[in-house]
């Protein structure tokens, strides 16, 4: 892609840098993305990420921390949790505590991984790594993605009908 980086440098710059897994998987794509996308990626985290992941291990329990934080910053209701946990449970659903946080934004790896293992026996029908699969909130962002990260400005993507309405501009 032009003004792809070498894979080393896909990071350079970043306070925290990606884990193994996705340090792999990007260099295994490093000169397939947009050069937005490796712009993006050479991007270093914003500072707030840093104090809102150290922050983490210092949230408000009433029984083992009840002078911890109550972060304000994101939408998780973490004080019903035990009741939703609790009714979670009575249900079945396997969930964990994680489970009420934002996920990862690729989506969770227990839910990756189920969506891997239907893709795997009814849709591809050949093993599907779920290294591999991205969630998303829907066709509309995943177009978006797939467009932001494989086009540059200027390029264009074919999209074959029946086609999502809103990109019949």
């Amino acid at each position: 892609a032009q003004g792809a980086r070498e894979p080393g440098q896909l990071w350079a710059g970043s306070r925290a840098p990606p884990s193994p897994r996705v340090r792999a998987a990007t260099a295994a794509m490093a000169h397939s993305l947009s050069a937005r996308a490796t712009r993006v990626l050479a991007l270093p985290k914003p500072s707030f990420t840093s104090v809102y992941y150290a922050s983490l291990g210092k949230l408000y329990d009433p029984v083992t921390r009840p002078s911890g934080i109550v972060n304000l910053a994101v939408a998780e209701n973490r004080l019903a949790a035990p009741l939703i946990m609790e009714r979670l449970a009575a249900a079945g659903s396997g969930a964990t505590p994680e489970s009420l946080a934002y996920n990862p934004y690729a989506g969770s790896d227990r839910l990756r991984a189920a969506v891997a293992r239907v893709a795997s026996r009814h849709i591809a029908r050949c093993s599907v790594d779920p290294a591999n699969v991205i969630l998303t909130n829907g066709a509309g962002s995943a177009l978006w993605l797939l467009a932001a990260n494989l086009a540059d400005a200027g390029q264009g993507i074919l999209v074959p009908t029946p086609y999502y309405y809103a990109y019949n501009r």
